[in-house]
Formats: C-alpha cells, structure tokens, sequence
C-alpha cells in the first residue's frame, strides 16, 4: 500500500506502469508466502515440544509466546527463530514503508502540496498503531513476557486495529466525514460540509 501510495504521488502520471497488475499479484503473494512460511516453522517447532506444565493456555488465542511459555523444554531455538523471523519481516516491511513515505515527502515537500500529504496520513496512522503493537509483542527478550499485558496487547492488534482501520480510512471521504458530522450533530449546517 506504501509503494501504491509513493506511485500515486510521485509518479501520477507513470502509475499504469509503476504499478502493472502483474507487480500487484507478485507484491501480494510475497506477503502470503511469508506468513505462511513464518506459521509453519513456529508451528511446526512448537508441535515438536514437549507440555508437561498443563494444556490450559492463558490467553485468548493460540500465540506463539503463550504457547512456548507452556513448554517443559528448552525453547532457546522457538525463541531465536521468532526473534529472527518476525523481526526480518517486521524490519524489511517497516522500512520499505518508511521509505516510500521518505520519497512521499520530500515530492511534497518540493511541489509544496499537502493535500497529497494527507491522503497518505491515514495508512500512516493504521501503520504505526499495528507496527507499534507487533514490535512490543514479537521483537523483546523472552523474560519480559507478562500474561496479562500480552493478553491485552493481542487484543489489541487482533481487535481494535482492524476495528479501527475502516473508520481510519473511510474518514479521509469527505462524503463520509459529512455524513458522520451531520449523524452526530443532527441537521445543523456544518462548515465546510
């Protein structure tokens, strides 16, 4: 969505060959094939564990971090891979993001335009909340895990993002920002409604 977003703005009048359906399908299928590479390994590391402390897990659904904590073996190998694994594709899809938005900037900073500043300040917000999340759930060491705020940090990133992203998104239409004000504040005029 960043490299749509950096050939929207910066190369409008390229954007058919910046961004050919071909590269769309190939930018979408190299997301699938990482998370479904990254599941499989976890998984089928975790599935060669040994539980011997309880099959009860505390938490809301079935994570990696709650699942090894569970484990009655060493786990310094699930924890390396996680480490490595998730902060590969955490650190190579965040800067690919930042520097898209890099180039983002400085186009608009040269043409002076800030509307095409803010049609991307949505993404941005949805970005940093989800990146924020994952960062402090996957990327720390293993003895700084705590059940409860986990719990709440999975809900979080599980729940209220995507929760959130329609309402991030659909507010940069000014018909339905017009429409939101106008429910909220009855019929009244609105200014620049």
């Amino acid at each position: 969505m960043a490299f749509d977003r950096y050939a929207a703005v910066c190369r409008p009048l390229h954007y058919h060959v910046t961004m050919p359906p071909r590269l769309c399908c190939g930018l979408v299928l190299g997301c699938y094939v990482a998370g479904v590479t990254s599941g499989a390994v976890h998984t089928s590391l975790a599935f060669r564990l040994p539980f011997c402390q309880g099959h009860t897990l505390d938490h809301f659904f079935c994570d990696i971090p709650p699942v090894l904590a569970l484990a009655c073996a060493d786990t310094s190998l699930n924890q390396a891979l996680l480490l490595a694994m998730c902060g590969t594709i955490q650190s190579v899809t965040l800067l690919a993001i930042l520097a898209s938005y890099g180039l983002i900037l400085g186009a608009v900073g040269r043409a002076g335009s800030r509307r095409a500043a803010s049609t991307c300040s949505s993404h941005l917000a949805a970005v940093t909340m989800l990146y924020g999340t994952l960062i402090f759930m996957y990327l720390r060491p293993e003895g700084s895990y705590t059940p409860q705020v986990d719990k709440m940090v999975a809900v979080f990133y599980t729940v209220i993002i995507p929760t959130l992203n329609p309402v991030i998104y659909s507010l940069r239409n000014a018909d339905v920002k017009g429409g939101f004000a106008r429910r909220l504040l009855g019929r009244r005029h609105i200014c620049g409604d």
